[in-house]
């Protein structure tokens, strides 16, 4: 199954769809009912699966927002389940990443990262996908109509529509060599340093876009403004 981007990368990847307990809107793009990639409910993440119809081959977490109802459903349908005390140094979704990093997945589309009232999570969410990137586990971020993803040393092309909207932000102090073709404000091999605002709200001018990355790390923010 493959959203609405492409890589060559993803028909070589063991995929995972991972849903954490932050806002969570429907899916539009595809019928997840259709993947036979693994899907993951992290805690209260389940809640969002259920809403979808939708099995959870693996339930991992704490398990502090999960109800005695939550557990019948899990064990009517068979659902592994691996839990982890409440008090311990990393949280539910990194603990989540690290295990299918250990079973051999390469790459993750993570629901339900951002919203809520916990900013700090959505921040931890990032930087625990920038650590995760750094050790070869690639994650995608969606919410809605926003696609992001940390990108290091690497050429991809992004499918979208004209106007979509793109930012560039640095978490690195210098991100080397970036160049973009396809986009209204080009960049040609340039640095873009953490803090500034340059890279933000650029859009679309194409249907395709190509984006180049030396040194450092960036985070690309993708927003989508139409099917």
């Amino acid at each position: 199954m493959i959203l609405y981007w492409n890589y060559s990368v993803l028909n070589m990847s063991k995929i995972a769809y991972l849903f954490l307990a932050g806002e969570c809107p429907d899916p539009w793009h595809e019928d997840l009912s259709d993947t036979d990639a693994l899907l993951v409910a992290v805690d209260g993440g389940y809640v969002h699966l259920r809403r979808l119809g939708l099995k959870a081959d693996i339930l991992m977490g704490d398990f502090d927002s999960i109800t005695a109802e939550h557990y019948a459903d899990l064990a009517r349908m068979g659902t592994e389940v691996i839990r982890w005390p409440r008090e311990k140094d990393n949280s539910d979704s990194d603990l989540a990443c690290g295990e299918l990093y250990r079973r051999g997945y390469s790459l993750l589309y993570l629901f339900g990262a951002l919203g809520g009232t916990r900013f700090d999570h959505a921040l931890g969410n990032i930087g625990m996908m920038h650590l995760w990137k750094r050790r070869g586990l690639r994650i995608v971020l969606l919410q809605g109509n926003l696609h992001a993803e940390v990108l290091s040393q690497e050429s991809v092309l992004l499918r979208g529509n004209s106007g979509d909207l793109i930012s560039l932000l640095p978490l690195t102090p210098e991100v080397t060599s970036v160049s973009t073709n396809g986009l209204k404000f080009t960049l040609n091999q340039e640095s873009l340093y953490a803090g500034e605002s340059r890279s933000l709200s650029n859009c679309f001018i194409t249907e395709r876009i190509c984006l180049e990355v030396g040194e450092g790390s960036l985070l690309l923010m993708h927003y989508r403004t139409g099917r």
